[in-house]
C-alpha cells in the first residue's frame, strides 16, 4: 500500500510538497516540485521557499507562512524562478497541519503559465472586441442613414438612433415589437412584404419608400436596402435594413428633368419633348386607327414688342399667351413652346378634321385679346396657324 500511494505521489502532475513551517524547506516531495524547476531531489531538499519564490521577499514569505498557521489555509497566485532563472506562473493551494506538534504545510504548486497566457490573449482579444464593438456602434450611431435589424418574423432586434426617429421611440421601446406596432395596417404590411422578397430573393432588395418620421419633424423619401442576415450554414436569420434620404437627390433629378423637357420662361413642353410626344401620338393613332393633328403658332410682329417695350414685356406676353393657349386644350393634349414666338399644340383622337381646323380658329381668337401687361401697358398681339394632320 506504501508503495501505491507513493507511486500516486510521483505520478501526480501537480508538484506537491511538504514543508517544515520553521525551516520552510521542503521535507517530502514529489517528482514534479523539483524538476519543474530543474533541480534533483537532493538539491531541492536543501532549499528553503525563498530560493525559488520570485515575488515575495524572505520577510513577506515569513509572514505569509505564519498567516497560513493562524488561518489554516491559503491559495494565491506567485511566480517561481528555476534553476537556470527561468519565471513562471504558479496557483499555490496551501493547508496547515501539525504533525508530532510540530508545524507542516502541505502545498500543491500547479503550473499556471499557458493558462495565464490564455487568459491574456482572451482578454487582448476581449477587449479589441469591445473595441471594435465600440466604434461599429459609434459609427452606426453617427451614420445619418435609418439602420435597423429584424428577425425573420418581423419583429425588431437593433436599430440606430436616427431610425428612433422614425418612430418617436427608443431602441429598448422598438426592440422585441413590429411594424404593426408603430404605423397603420397597410404601411407594415407594405414593410413586410418587402421584407418577405429580400429573404425570398437571398439577396438585397431596393425599393423606395416615402417615410414621415412620427413626431412630425421631417418626410421625405428614402432609397431603402434590405438585405437578408444569415447563420454560417446559409440559414436566413433575420434581415438588415438601411435607409437612405434620397429627397433631395429626387428634386434634382425632377429639376434636371424639367429643364430637359420644359421651357423654363413658360412651363411649357420644349422641341424634344414635344418630338417625343408626337411620334408616340402617332404610333398610337397607328394602333388604334384614329385621327391626330399638329398646330403650329407664330405670333405676329412680336419682334416689334420687344423693341418697343423692352424684353421683360416681351417675356411677359410670352407667359400671358401659354396661359391662354393652356387653357383652351383638352386633357392629354400637349403645348410646346419651339422657341422665340412660335408655339405647337398636338391633339390626339381627332374625330373629324374639321375639329382641328375650328379649335385653331378658336386660339388664334382667344390670342388676338388684348393683354394687359403688368405695367399698365396694353398690347395687341395676332397669330398665324399652320396644321398637319395624321
Amino acid at each position: 500500500n506504501a508503495l501505491k500511494l507513493r507511486t500516486l505521489f510521483e505520478a501526480l502532475p501537480d508538484g506537491v510538497v511538504l514543508i517544515d513551517s520553521i525551516t520552510i524547506k521542503a521535507v517530502e516531495f514529489n517528482r514534479s516540485a523539483y524538476e519543474r524547476l530543474g533541480y534533483k531531489a537532493d538539491e531541492f531538499s536543501e532549499l528553503s521557499v525563498s530560493d525559488y519564490e520570485a515575488i515575495e521577499s524572505p520577510h513577506e514569505t515569513r509572514r505569509r507562512i505564519d498567516a497560513i498557521i493562524q488561518n489554516g489555509q491559503d491559495c494565491f497566485e506567485t511566480v517561481h524562478k528555476t534553476k537556470n532563472g527561468k519565471l513562471f506562473d504558479i496557483l499555490v493551494n496551501v493547508v496547515s497541519i501539525t504533525f508530532l506538534d510540530h508545524p507542516y504545510m502541505m502545498a500543491v504548486y500547479r503550473d499556471i503559465t499557458e493558462q495565464k497566457k490564455a487568459d491574456q490573449t482572451l482578454r487582448e482579444r476581449q477587449q479589441e472586441l469591445a473595441k471594435q464593438t465600440a466604434f461599429l456602434r459609434t459609427l452606426v450611431s453617427t451614420i445619418p442613414d435609418l439602420i435597423w435589424i429584424k428577425d425573420t418574423e418581423g419583429t425588431y432586434l437593433a436599430c440606430n438612433p436616427m431610425f428612433e426617429r422614425l418612430y418617436n421611440a427608443k431602441e429598448s421601446e422598438i426592440i422585441g415589437k413590429n411594424d404593426f406596432d408603430f404605423v397603420d395596417p397597410e404601411l407594415a404590411q407594405f414593410f413586410r412584404e418587402n421584407d418577405n422578397a429580400a429573404m425570398r430573393l437571398g439577396a438585397s432588395h431596393h425599393n423606395e419608400e416615402f417615410l414621415q418620421f412620427a413626431d412630425g419633424s421631417y418626410a421625405g423619401t428614402f432609397d431603402t436596402i434590405k438585405t437578408p442576415m444569415k447563420d454560417p450554414s446559409g440559414k436566413v436569420i433575420g434581415i438588415l435594413g438601411v435607409a437612405r434620404d434620397i429627397s433631395e437627390r429626387k428634386k434634382h433629378e425632377e429639376q434636371l428633368e424639367i429643364l430637359a423637357n420644359f421651357d423654363p420662361l413658360t412651363g411649357l413642353a420644349n422641341r424634344g419633348l414635344l418630338h417625343a410626344h408626337l411620334q408616340n401620338s402617332i404610333d398610337k393613332a397607328n394602333r388604334n386607327k384614329t385621327q391626330l393633328a399638329l398646330l403650329m403658332f407664330d405670333l405676329d410682329r412680336f419682334k416689334d414688342i420687344n423693341d418697343s417695350y423692352g424684353h421683360s414685356a416681351g417675356d411677359e406676353l410670352l407667359q400671358m399667351v401659354s396661359a391662354r393657349f393652356t387653357s383652351r386644350l383638352r386633357e392629354g393634349d400637349l403645348i410646346a413652346r419651339l422657341g422665340g414666338d412660335e408655339f405647337a399644340v398636338v391633339l390626339e383622337n381627332i374625330t373629324r378634321s374639321e375639329d382641328a381646323g375650328r379649335l385653331a380658329q378658336e386660339m388664334l381668337g382667344t390670342l388676338a385679346e388684348a393683354y394687359r401687361l403688368s405695367d399698365g401697358a396694353l398690347i395687341h398681339v395676332g397669330a398665324s396657324a399652320g396644321i398637319v394632320l395624321f
